[in-house]
């Protein structure tokens, strides 16, 4: 049988259709730590949506000129998260995870505009 695999799912040629949430899981990379015991800052879903609904309304207020945000708006999300959540969130980590982010959208488009999807 033909198939494609990402990250061991295999995909039939003929799909037409993927789902963002997939292919998100999927581009997802994690070290395997027990939570608690990593130093490093990680991003749940939760703080993820709460993310994206600051970010959405930083940019519909116009905090977003070109293709980044102002930096009150990124301190804005680190703030939001640090108290909603009780982490240590710093702008660092909101500019990291924007970037990742937009890298793997970009991944998503360059999967959803090949043959066979989409």
């Amino acid at each position: 049988m033909d198939f494609i695999s990402v990250r061991h799912f295999p995909i039939p040629p003929s799909s037409r259709q993927i789902s963002f949430f997939f292919a998100r899981s999927w581009l997802r990379m994690g070290k395997g730590n027990k939570e608690g015991t990593s130093k490093q800052f990680r991003w749940t879903k939760p703080m993820e949506h709460l993310f994206l609904e600051i970010l959405t309304e930083e940019a519909q207020k116009g905090n977003k000129p070109s293709n980044t945000f102002k930096a009150v708006s990124i301190s804005r999300v680190a703030e939001a998260i640090s108290e909603r959540f009780q982490v240590q969130c710093d702008a660092k980590h909101v500019k990291n995870h924007s970037r990742v982010l937009k890298n793997q959208w970009q991944i998503i488009c360059t999967i959803l505009g090949e043959s066979g999807f989409g």
